[in-house]
C-alpha cells in the first residue's frame, strides 16, 4: 500500500514528484546517517518506492484527474535528485532538474563509501565506476569528498582492503608524489607511508625479495600456519611485517597477521629455549663464577676473614648510533644505475621515467627533529655494524617526503632500520630568494658496537 511508505516520508500519497522530494529532504535532515543507518535505509527505500508509485500514477492518470499545465517553477536547492535506478526512465528532461545539493552529495558519498567497503574484491572496480557516474556526485568537490571518505574508511578499517585501496589509488591518483588531501596532513602522511612501503618492497634486492614473496603467497593461502610453517617461515614473515606493516594489513588482514605472529612467537620461544645454552655460554660461565664467588664469601665469613674480591673486567657489548646530515650531490639521482646498491623508496615511474628530485640543499644542515634510533636486535646478536647512507627528499617545512637507500651497510636489518628512522627526521628547510623550497640531503646512520 502506498500509504505505508508515504507515512515514512510524513505526507499523504500524492503523484506530485516535487512534494515527494521536498518531504524526503525534510526527513533527511532529521536523521543522523552515521548513528542511524537503518533509519536512513528505510527512509531511502520509502523515497524510491514513493517516486516509482508517483510515476505509475502519472502514466495512468485519467483526464478527470489531470490538472492544466503550470509554468515551470524554479526548484528548491534542497530537493534531492531522482534516485540512480528508477522504475522507468524519464523520456525527456524536465525543468525540474537541478544541481544536487550539499545534503544530497553527502548522502551519495556516505552511500558509496559503505557499498565499496562492503564489496568483494572482484566487485570493487565496477562499483567504483558506478559511483563516479552518480548524478549526485557531479559537483566539482564531490569526487574529492568521495576520495577523502574512502581514504578515511580504509585507514580506519584496513584489514583485507588492498584491492579497494589499489583501485581507489588509481582512480583518484594517490601516487604519493604530492599530498592528496592538503586539509588533512595526517591522512596524506598515511598515504605517503603506504606508497613508500610499496616502493621499498618493490626495489628490494632479489635475494631479499624472493623469500618475502614466497612467505606472502603462503600467508595468503593459509589463514593460520602450522608449527612447521612457523619454524621454517617465521623469520621471513616477521621481516615482511617489518618492511611493510600497513601494506601487510591491507593485503592479509588483521586476523591472519595475528594468527601468524602468535604461532611464530610460540615457535620462537621454543627455539630460543633450545638454543639458549649455545648462545649464552658467557652467561653460564659468569653464573658459575658468581656461584663460586658466593661459596668463597660464605667460606671466608665462616672462617672470620674479610672477602675483598678484585674487580673483574668484563667486556659487555654496547650500541652506539650516530646520525649526520650532509649535502647531496645534485648530479646524482637516486634511481640512476650508478648507485652501489638497489635503492629503497625510489620515486615511481611517470611516463616510463623516474621523477627527478629537487636540486636544492639546505644552506644550514640542522636536524630539528631526531628520530628514536634503535639498534635491531638481530643485528646486535650477529655483531652487524656499518654506515647506511639514505637520500631524503624534504618539503618546504623540512619534513621527509621520500627516502632512497643510496649506500647499503650490506646488512638488511640495518638498512631497513635506517630507512624507517629517516622518515621521522626533520631539518631546517632550504630557501631560495628567501622562500622555503623542496630540497634533498644525505643522512648517514652509523651503527657501531662498543666494547667496554
Amino acid at each position: 500500500m502506498p500509504a505505508a511508505f508515504f507515512s515514512v516520508l510524513g505526507i499523504t500519497p500524492t503523484p506530485d514528484q516535487k512534494s515527494i522530494r521536498r518531504a524526503y529532504a525534510v526527513a533527511l535532515k532529521k536523521i543522523d546517517q552515521a548513528a542511524n543507518p537503518e533509519g536512513f535505509a528505510a527512509l531511502r527505500e520509502a523515497y524510491e518506492r514513493a517516486r516509482a508509485w508517483a510515476d505509475g500514477q502519472s502514466s495512468t492518470a485519467t483526464p478527470f484527474s489531470a490538472s492544466p499545465p503550470r509554468p515551470a517553477e524554479r526548484p528548491e536547492p534542497d530537493v534531492p535528485p531522482a534516485p540512480l535506478r528508477r522504475s522507468r526512465p524519464d523520456p525527456t528532461p524536465t525543468s525540474d532538474h537541478t544541481l544536487p545539493s550539499a545534503a544530497e552529495r553527502a548522502e551519495a558519498v556516505a552511500h558509496w563509501t559503505r557499498e565499496l567497503m562492503a564489496a568483494a574484491d572482484d566487485q570493487v572496480q565496477p562499483l567504483l565506476d558506478r559511483a563516479l557516474l552518480d548524478e549526485r556526485l557531479t559537483h566539482l568537490d564531490a569526487r574529492q569528498d568521495l576520495a577523502a571518505s574512502l581514504a578515511h574508511a580504509i585507514r580506519a578499517r584496513p584489514s583485507g582492503r588492498l584491492a579497494l585501496f589499489n583501485t581507489a589509488r588509481r582512480a583518484f591518483d594517490w601516487n604519493g608524489l604530492n599530498a592528496p588531501f592538503p586539509s588533512d596532513p595526517e591522512l596524506s602522511r598515511w598515504l605517503g607511508h603506504l606508497h613508500d612501503q610499496m616502493e621499498l618492497y618493490v626495489h628490494l634486492p632479489p635475494e631479499q625479495r624472493v623469500p618475502l614473496d614466497a612467505v606472502l603467497a603462503l600467508a595468503r593461502k593459509r589463514a593460520k600456519p602450522s608449527r612447521v610453517d612457523a619454524v621454517l617461515h617465521g623469520e621471513q614473515f616477521e621481516r615482511l611485517y617489518l618492511v611493510a606493516p600497513e601494506l601487510a594489513m591491507l593485503d592479509l588482514g588483521e586476523a591472519r597477521i595475528t594468527a601468524w605472529r602468535s604461532a611464530i612467537a610460540r615457535a620462537e620461544r621454543i627455539r630460543r629455549l633450545a638454543d639458549w645454552p649455545a648462545k649464552n655460554k658467557l652467561l653460564i660461565v659468569l653464573g658459575i663464577v658468581v656461584i663460586l664467588g658466593l661459596a668463597a664469601m660464605y667460606r671466608d665469613a665462616r672462617d672470620g676473614t674479610t672477602y675483598r674480591p678484585d674487580p673483574a673486567k668484563m667486556a659487555l657489548a654496547d650500541t652506539r648510533i650516530t646520525l649526520q646530515a650532509q649535502r647531496a650531490a645534485a648530479a646524482v639521482r637516486p634511481c640512476d644505475k650508478q648507485v652501489q646498491s638497489p635503492p629503497l623508496g625510489c620515486p615511481a615511474l611517470i611516463n616510463g621515467q623516474s621523477e627527478p628530485w629537487p636540486l636544492d640543499t639546505p644552506k644550514v644542515l640542522v636536524i630539528t627533529e631526531k628520530p628514536d634510533l634503535r639498534y635491531p636486535y638481530e643485528a646486535q646478536i650477529n655483531g652487524f655494524t656499518g654506515p647506511v647512507w639514505v637520500r631524503v627528499l624534504l618539503d618546504e617545512q623540512g619534513r621527509v617526503q621520500r627516502t632512497a637507500l643510496l649506500f647499503s651497510s650490506n646488512h638488511a636489518d640495518l638498512d631497513v632500520a635506517a630507512v624507517n628512522a629517516a622518515r621521522a627526521v626533520r631539518l631546517m628547510p632550504a630557501t631560495r630568494d628567501g622562500k622555503p623550497v623542496p630540497s634533498q640531503v644525505l643522512l648517514m646512520f652509523d651503527y657501531k658496537l662498543d666494547k667496554r
